[in-house]
């Protein structure tokens, strides 16, 4: 599912703060873990985060310039 997600860039990488699923905004507290892998071209930078109650896992497609959540 393609999420909208606020971003940053801190020391050369990307890091999410907050995203808009279901027309509810989560504020990233805690980027618990974080990982590529490749999808074809594409490389997928993948975060686990936490709005502090919920767990996530957000997914960014570098080729695709897209946002997915894993639900």
């Amino acid at each position: 599912m393609s999420i909208k997600v606020a971003t940053i860039f801190e020391k050369g990488k990307l890091k999410p703060v907050w995203f808009v699923l279901e027309n509810r905004q989560y504020r990233i507290q805690e980027i618990n873990y974080e990982w590529q892998t490749k999808n074809g071209l594409s490389k997928v930078y993948h975060f686990a985060v936490s709005d502090g109650v919920n767990t996530f896992e957000l997914m960014f497609d570098d080729k695709e310039m897209r946002w997915e959540i894993d639900e």
